[in-house]
């Protein structure tokens, strides 16, 4: 997880910072530029799932997006 964190850190996407109620933890926050990428990579994201849901029906999709749900039904 650190070394994830540490790339992350590293690229500009997230920011550590002291806890101010936990003087010996860390606060890992998203920065202005790690939220325009995920907006950006999520609209991807749902761009590419329209696209590859499209031949199937409405409730396959329901399947597809929440497995778990379909198999407690």
């Amino acid at each position: 997880m650190v070394v994830l964190i540490d790339a992350l850190e590293h690229s500009g996407l997230v920011e550590r910072r002291r806890d101010p109620v936990d003087r010996q933890g860390h606060e890992v926050n998203i920065t202005t530029i790690g939220a325009k990428l995920l907006h950006t990579a999520t609209n991807a994201i749902r761009v590419v799932e329209r696209d590859l849901l499209a031949p199937v029906s409405a409730q396959e999709q329901r399947q597809f997006r929440n497995p778990a749900e379909q198999a407690r039904s």
